[in-house]
This record gives structure tokens, sequence and C-alpha cells, in this order.
């Protein structure tokens, strides 16, 4: 086995084909050192696909893995070749979006809303569809680490989940006040 098909055994989540967690927040945690040093752009995306569990009681665990499956080729298909998908829970995935400000990562982050919602998985006793919900977050310098930057991009996919499910909500960041 090569070094690069290692890579991508370490690296990948077996059942997407997308970036593993370990994988993702490494990244995360790369582009937050060349945004300090820089000062570059970028924006993340966390979302989460809304009310899973219902589809996986319903339809069985393997449609459920069949279908995150789906989803993860369906969203891939929406990124560019520099952008970084992962998968980092059960059926949530953070996508760091490098050189993108937030009106830029809102307006992906509303397309794959829209695609996944049109997404309809045919299964021999019915059909799946789902929705997702989603926060984005720019990068801003006064984010002290990662653990803050997911904190406050956690905040706002709340948010939109409490505001009814399927939709996308971006963080407000304060601007501070002029001493």
């Amino acid at each position: 086995m090569c070094i690069r098909d290692r890579f991508e055994l370490a690296a990948r989540d077996s059942l997407t084909g997308l970036y593993n967690k370990r994988f993702v927040l490494n990244e995360l945690e790369n582009h937050l050192r060349i945004a300090r040093r820089s000062n570059r752009v970028f924006s993340v995306i966390l979302l989460d696909i809304d009310d899973f569990k219902l589809v996986n009681d319903r339809f069985g665990h393997l449609a459920g893995d069949d279908y995150l499956r789906q989803f993860a080729g369906l969203f891939a298909r929406s990124l560019r070749e520099q952008d970084i998908a992962g998968r980092i829970g059960g059926e949530e995935f953070l996508v760091i979006l490098p050189e993108t400000a937030l009106d830029g990562a809102c307006r992906l982050a509303n397309r794959v809303r829209t695609s996944v919602e049109e997404f309809v998985l045919p299964l021999a006793d019915g059909e799946v569809r789902a929705t997702i919900s989603a926060g984005v977050c720019q990068y801003e310098s006064g984010f002290q680490d990662a653990r803050e930057f997911l904190a406050r991009v956690d905040q706002a996919l709340y948010e939109a989940k409490n505001a009814g499910k399927n939709n996308v909500m971006r963080v407000s960041i304060p601007v501070p006040a002029e001493e």
C-alpha cells in the first residue's frame, strides 16, 4: 500500500468518503494560524441533517447509511476544489472555505440546503427526504482558538434549528466599541 493510500485511509470517513473529524479539525487549526499570520479571510459552515434519527428509526440504519453516502456526494459536488469538508459527528458536517467571506459562505450553505431539500432517495418501502440546518461563521481576529470559533458557529446552527430547521443562520460578529 502506497503512502497516499495510507493517508486516504487515515484521513477519510469510511462511510461518506469525506474527511474525518480529526483531519478537518486539524485543517481548521491550520487555517486559523494562516489567517492570524497573514490576515486571510476564511469561513466555515457547520451543518446538521434535520431529524436524521427519524430516518434510521423508520427505514433502518442501512438506509440511513445509504442516505449519508448519497448526501455526502451531493454535498461534495457543491464545493470547490480548495474547500475542505468533513463528517464530524453522526450527521454533522464541517466545511472550511478558504478565501471566502461570510456572504459567499452563506450563499453556498443555502445552495446546499436547497439541493438537499430537493433530493429524494428512493427505497423499496418508501423514500427518504431530509433537510439540513446550518450555521455559518467568518474568521475574525478576536477568536482565541478553534474551540471558540466552533462554539460561535455551533450557536448559529442551534439558532437555525430553533428557527424551524431547514435554515441557514450566520454568526453576527459584534463590532467592538471605539474607546
